[in-house]
């Protein structure tokens, strides 16, 4: 026999193989338990990519919500309260220019639809009116902007979301105020 034709007859024992190596499996990018069924990337079972999961909710300072509860007692005393509800006022809005003339520091401006009309049978309550807001970090000023003047109400404290206030009428009537701004949409 020629060397040549039995070389590699000697060597192949040298090569054979020791282990097999088996073709990979294709990976199917679901990791073991995850049981998200949609194919947006996140981790909950809606089908929609969520683009505001990571954003803090706002206020939305357009409505104003909110109540007054005047209280005395003198005279047997008395606790009612009057809700309050209005819209903002924005730039290029019929009485815009007129309310920053009353109140230059205001950052909002509502015109108040408030109800009822008569607390404690005999403290008269105004159904319309309209208020003013100075918002600070931690505070807020809240001002009456009625019959053409502009006055100071109350000062309150200021959370980002509501807003509460605390003024005295004649004759001893305490009013505690309170506003709440629902997260804008």
């Amino acid at each position: 026999m020629r060397l040549a034709a039995v070389l590699p007859l000697l060597l192949a024992p040298a090569c054979v193989p020791i282990g097999v190596l088996a073709h990979p499996e294709p990976d199917s990018g679901t990791p073991e338990g995850d049981t998200d069924s949609d194919a947006d990337g996140d981790t909950d079972t809606d089908t929609d990519a969520d683009t505001d999961a990571d954003t803090e909710p706002v206020a939305d300072f357009t409505v104003w919500e909110g109540t007054r509860t005047f209280s005395y007692d003198w005279a047997g005393g008395c606790e009612e309260s009057v809700s309050e509800s209005g819209d903002a006022i924005l730039e290029g809005d019929w009485a815009y220019d007129d309310l920053v003339d009353l109140c230059p520091g205001c950052d909002w401006f509502y015109e108040l639809s408030v109800s009822p009309d008569e607390v404690c049978n005999w403290i008269s309550i105004a159904t319309e009116t309209y208020r003013g807001l100075e918002l600070g970090e931690d505070s807020a000023t809240v001002w009456r902007l009625d019959d053409g003047e502009g006055e100071h109400l109350a000062e309150g404290s200021f959370d980002g979301w509501t807003i509460a206030y605390n003024y005295e009428l004649d004759h001893g009537i305490q009013v505690a105020g309170q506003v709440t701004f629902q997260a804008a949409e």
